[in-house]
């Protein structure tokens, strides 16, 4: 090989490491681009996540304060139509009882 070509490849083969460096660094500075955009996802994704179940727990402790304030008002009517049902068993048992009083002592 001439002289000329011995220069021309070893400059070519420094051109060419010089290109894989620069390419490795790159590769570096894209995979740790990558990891934090994707860590700062996560972390945002978390975040709406976290908020999304607080809401949701919201409503849920709302549906059960107005299922608990329904049932507690339909147990209060039950309550007041049971007190009306002894009220009125009683009064009969008392006509019954004191009719058979009043049939014995006649």
């Amino acid at each position: 090989m001439s002289r000329e070509s011995i220069i021309k490849i070893k400059e070519t083969e420094e051109t060419a490491e010089k290109i894989v460096a620069e390419a490795r660094e790159r590769a570096k500075e894209m995979i740790a681009q990558a990891e934090a955009d994707g860590q700062a996802l996560c972390e945002e994704t978390e975040r709406r996540t976290q908020a999304e179940i607080v809401a949701k727990v919201a409503q849920l402790r709302e549906r059960a304060a107005q299922t608990a304030e329904r049932l507690r008002s339909e147990n209060e009517k039950a309550v007041e139509e049971t007190k009306k049902k002894v009220a009125l068993r009683r009064r009969l048992a008392e006509k019954i009882i004191l009719r058979g009083f009043d049939k014995k002592c006649r």
